[in-house]
């Protein structure tokens, strides 16, 4: 936690744990299911997820959702990726941390 006074007396505050809890509080609700607004199916696995996190973290969903008309409820079905790697690539996006075998 840092603050920072300038010459014109005005008080900057920046916050290094916010980024932290932000992923955090993301991943907490997606886990829970909260605030979803997409499904993601690959290999008969559904994944629920936020579309900004989603479009953020990849150019590939922020190109489709700009693409196509999506909602709440909207499915969207993956044919090129094995359910456990899209599933480590997810909790990527939410986490900043991956597990990949050699």
């Amino acid at each position: 936690m840092e603050f920072f006074i300038s010459m014109s007396e005005t008080i900057k505050y920046n916050d290094d744990d916010h980024k932290t809890l932000f992923l955090k509080t993301l991943n907490e609700q997606r886990l829970e299911g909260e605030f979803c607004d997409i499904a993601i199916v690959v290999e008969d696995v559904k994944f629920r997820a936020h579309r900004c996190v989603l479009a953020a973290c990849s150019t590939y969903f922020k190109k489709l959702f700009k693409k196509l008309e999506v909602d709440s409820s909207s499915v969207i079905e993956i044919d090129f990726l094995r359910s456990d790697i899209f599933e480590e690539v997810l909790n990527y996006m939410y986490t900043a941390k991956i597990s990949v075998k050699k």
